[in-house]
């Protein structure tokens, strides 16, 4: 409403003073008359012109036209302020379902998924209100409120400045979503809700407020983690997210790279992107594809797009474990982690000869495309499928293309075309529909599920097997919930999502057909693929020790990946700080255990290392149990959603 405002009032002022200004110029004629005629132009504005001076229909029209003009200014100047002002006051009484402290692309993403999700939980019916706060008043959360007419709006204010969360009633809203696009002031954000939150008086029985933060720099989730200290938790729950990073957990989850009976080879990713989800790919694959203790059968990644090699530098100069080699002898033995080839290219211009080259010595076994815009991602999509058209060879035609689209394609009709033409084609990957689910409390609350069991396992004293109860099972989320720290929960979520390639791994040796289609099989009856592994890991100790070599190798990808350093024997509890080997792991990250697997008994000869690699394998059967009951147990209900 207000867009079509600001174009009739312009439009009725102009005409008025056109007509106006051509009527008392008939009337005086001259060029003399022309500052007569302006002013006595301006004056019907504010009706000061008798009737007498008006003559002819053009200047009556004028006459009408000038007040409706002068008239519609004002509602626009004081209305627009009386109506934010009556959205605030009802704020009191009907808050926010989401409030959005920031309003970029990613928050009017997610607001038309939340929308969405409220609409369908209401049965159709009109339901809950998004309201955000952003320095611009043309952001985009405030354009996609108007575009799809969802209810709501969007306060233009500096977030930061005294006092301008109070009328929002932060503490009254379901999530309060911080989504600046800095991380930096998304922290210093978070901390102003926080306290605005714990500071008011909210009505007593209300469920607590989810505070969700995106950290998309993972050297700042040491500082992320103060703003968990000394939480209320029945007024508020805090959760961070980055959206590349779960973007791209879910995606190698949901369309791996290796499907099962394959075989056991490092497989092969073409990353066709040049954004921030193309990045997260690269690194995620790099700590989730791990299919091989020898670093020099590590995962294949070809970057391709403009300026990739560009995005490589960048990537190798943030996570320095990304360079092929290193002349730290620390880190010689256990580079590479990935080999990584970049094309710079146009994203929907491949050439059919860079297609045959980059795969001269292993063929692609997936092609994800994830670039910045959606119609670029159909488009490099497109093109991805045409090559694979022209390539010979049953495996090349076997190549899954997945697109990753970040707007629903219903929002705009030349992504829906695009994604109708390519059906069966390429498959979608929904970045929103995928990462912000209705029956999640925070997003990717469903993946962590597995993650949680995980971490039960990783508490239990040595030589102590994990069994599956629901006893157990309460007892795993309940310890999941004490973990505040970002970056352990993370190692918690990636050794989780391993668990599917050690299925995968287990499934090419076994002759169980269940355990061959895993996948299938695991949500309809969990204990027969249980059973199958409790099988498999019994009889065959050479693939039981594989997985537990398996382990350790993706637990130095994680730890390198994410900062830390190996640190010799000889300085544990004697490094220059003299910090004992507690703080040096946790304090400066760094870990004796960074080391191949058969030197993990030199490494610490009072402790058996491999054992405890071992016992993560072993785990998996009740893994697998437990993951089943929680289901059930930890599903949020929708009307909470």
């Amino acid at each position: 409403m207000t867009r079509q405002w600001r174009r009739v009032v312009p439009a009725l002022a102009a005409a008025a003073f056109v007509l106006g200004f051509a009527s008392f110029m008939a009337d005086e004629g001259g060029l003399g008359a022309v500052p007569a005629a302006a002013l006595l132009s301006l004056q019907l504005f504010v009706i000061n012109v008798g009737p007498e001076q008006i003559h002819g229909v053009a200047g009556w029209i004028a006459a009408i036209l000038a007040p409706l003009a002068t008239a519609g200014a004002a509602v626009y100047a004081f209305g627009e302020r009386a109506w934010r002002a009556w959205q605030l006051l009802r704020l009191r009484f009907d808050p926010a379902d989401d409030l959005f402290v920031g309003g970029g692309e990613t928050a009017a993403g997610v607001a038309v998924h939340r929308a969405r999700m409220l609409l369908a939980a209401a049965g159709g019916r009109a339901r809950g209100r998004l309201v955000g706060v952003d320095l611009r008043e043309d952001a985009p959360l405030a354009r996609v409120l108007q575009d799809v007419e969802l209810p709501g709006f969007v306060l233009t204010a500096d977030a930061l400045a005294e006092g301008a969360l109070r009328p929002l009633q932060p503490h009254r809203a379901g999530n309060v979503w911080v989504l600046t696009g800095d991380d930096h002031r998304n922290l210093e954000l978070a901390w102003r809700v926080r306290r605005a939150i714990e500071s008011a008086a909210g009505p007593a029985g209300r469920r607590p407020v989810r505070l969700l933060v995106e950290v998309r720099d993972r050297r700042l989730l040491r500082a992320a983690d103060a703003l968990s200290g000394g939480l209320d938790a029945a007024r508020l729950t805090l959760d961070f997210f980055s959206l590349p990073r779960l973007a791209a957990r879910a995606l190698l989850r949901e369309h791996p790279p290796l499907p099962c009976g394959v075989g056991a080879r490092a497989p092969h990713l073409l990353v066709i992107g040049s954004g921030e989800l193309a990045a997260a790919l690269v690194v995620h694959a790099a700590q989730h594809c791990v299919y091989d203790e020898d670093p020099a059968h590590c995962v294949r990644i070809t970057l391709a797009g403009p300026d990739a090699s560009a995005m490589l530098a960048r990537l190798q100069r943030a996570f320095p474990a990304l360079a092929a080699s290193s002349p730290d002898p620390m880190l010689a033995a256990l580079l590479p982690l990935a080999r990584i080839e970049a094309l710079d290219c146009d994203e929907a211009g491949f050439v059919h000869a860079d297609w045959l080259r980059l795969q001269r010595e292993q063929a692609f076994d997936v092609v994800y495309v994830a670039c910045e815009r959606d119609l670029d991602t159909m488009a490099a999509a497109r093109r991805a499928a045409t090559m694979r058209e022209l390539t010979p060879g049953a495996l090349a035609a076997a190549q899954p293309i997945v697109a990753c689209v970040q707007q629903p394609a219903e929002s705009t009709p030349a992504l829906a075309q695009e994604v109708l033409a390519l059906h069966g084609l390429v498959q979608r990957f929904d970045l929103h529909a995928r990462c912000f689910r209705e029956d999640e409390g925070y997003p990717g609350e469903r993946q962590d599920r597995r993650a949680m069991i995980v971490h039960a396992v990783h508490e239990l004293p040595e030589g102590e097997a994990f069994t599956a109860s629901p006893e157990r099972v309460r007892e795993a989320a309940g310890l999941w919930a004490g973990v505040r720290q970002e970056d352990f929960r993370w190692s918690d979520r990636l050794a989780a999502d391993h668990v599917d390639l050690k299925l995968d791994l287990l499934a090419c040796a076994s002759r169980d057909a269940a355990l061959r289609d895993w996948r299938a099989w695991l949500g309809a009856d969990p204990q027969r693929i249980a059973r199958a592994v409790e099988v498999a890991l019994r009889t065959d100790a050479g693939m039981r020790e594989t997985l537990a070599r398996l382990e350790h190798r993706r637990f130095v990808a994680e730890r390198l990946l994410e900062g830390w350093l190996p640190l010799p024997a000889t300085l544990r509890n004697r490094g220059a700080s003299g910090l004992p080997a507690s703080m040096q792991k946790s304090v400066l990250r760094t870990s004796h255990t960074l080391v191949p697997f058969d030197r993990l008994r030199e490494a610490d000869p009072d402790v058996d290392l491999q054992a405890y690699d071992l016992k993560v394998v072993d785990a998996i059967p009740g893994i697998l149990r437990a993951e089943a009951m929680l289901r059930d147990a930890l599903a949020v209900p929708k009307s909470g959603a």
